[in-house]
């Protein structure tokens, strides 16, 4: 008994030491906001603090950002001479988490296919899509160890480049509360906080998979937002609710990347890598690749 009212009384007293400093710190603030010395104060981020370097772009016109553009391997594919046609594939002897994911970015991806890679090589599957005048293909990677999707292969027919994503996690289409159906509308795209010459260069190539004529009765809204070197993708679509507001309807899937390596050539082990990460222990948190 005696060393239950201890506890008790330890207990008291700490609650009441967290209360009175909870109640000092909402009178200082409002003796701040009195004085109008918190009015324009907002909370710093990683974000916000975020370290330049050289390979930022501070104008999306420059003239030697925009040649690079006019002479890339995507540039007739977003100039409308090429129309997109994706290829999705997966690892060989897909569990039915690899296969879902696979046929969710199916009806993600207008002009793509879903094809089973059976006993097939890669070679083989990479001549076949060239044959067929495929423009880029999408494989799906299975781990070992969780028997999850956990990597993503984007590659551009026939040139490259070459992009290998990690997942970070996936939620299924029917793992949203409330998701919507979707149509066979093109998308319209959003890509939102790549700011350096290489997420520039993978902004690209998410747009190189979509057709760049989105047609906008269907009111779909398909978004790659990259934070701190993670790519978060979401598809939504837009629900009119009068003349003057609207509100967005989850469609799914939804999907978080994380960028591994950057390679020319396509699929080529012998091609150089535009990006290839390094450790480095001396690096600032606050440097960012994308």
């Amino acid at each position: 008994m005696g060393q239950g009212r201890k506890k008790s009384k330890g207990f008291e007293r700490r609650e009441s030491r967290r209360v009175a400093a909870v109640d000092l710190r909402h009178k200082r603030k409002k003796e701040e906001k009195a004085k109008g010395i918190i009015s324009n104060r907002q909370p710093s981020t990683i974000d916000q603090l975020r370290v330049e370097d050289e390979t930022m772009i501070r104008d999306e016109h420059d003239e030697e950002l925009v040649q690079d553009d006019n002479l890339d391997e995507f540039s007739p594919i977003l100039s409308g001479t090429i129309e997109p046609k994706v290829m999705i594939t997966t690892t060989r002897d897909p569990n039915r988490f690899t296969k879902r994911l696979a046929k969710e970015l199916r009806n993600v991806v207008p002009n793509a296919v879903y094809r089973k890679r059976g006993a097939y090589s890669l070679n083989s599957v990479i001549t076949s899509c060239t044959q067929h005048s495929y423009t880029t293909i999408i494989l799906i990677e299975q781990g070992q160890e969780r028997k999850r999707p956990d990597g993503l292969w984007i590659a551009g027919l026939p040139n490259g480049p070459t992009a290998h994503f990690r997942i970070g996690k996936v939620l299924y289409k029917n793992e949203l509360e409330m998701s919507g159906k979707s149509t066979n509308h093109f998308p319209e795209l959003n890509l939102h906080g790549f700011k350096t010459r290489l997420g520039h260069r993978i902004g690209r190539m998410f747009q190189s998979v979509f057709p760049p004529r989105p047609d906008l009765e269907g009111r779909q809204l398909v978004t790659f937002h990259n934070q701190r070197d993670w790519i978060f993708f979401r598809r939504h679509r837009f629900i009119l609710e009068d003349f003057k507001t609207a509100r967005l309807q989850e469609l799914g899937p939804r999907i978080s990347l994380h960028l591994l390596t950057l390679q020319q050539g396509a699929f080529s082990r012998h091609s150089q890598y535009e990006y290839l990460p390094r450790v480095n222990l001396n690096r600032d948190k606050r440097q960012f690749f994308l």
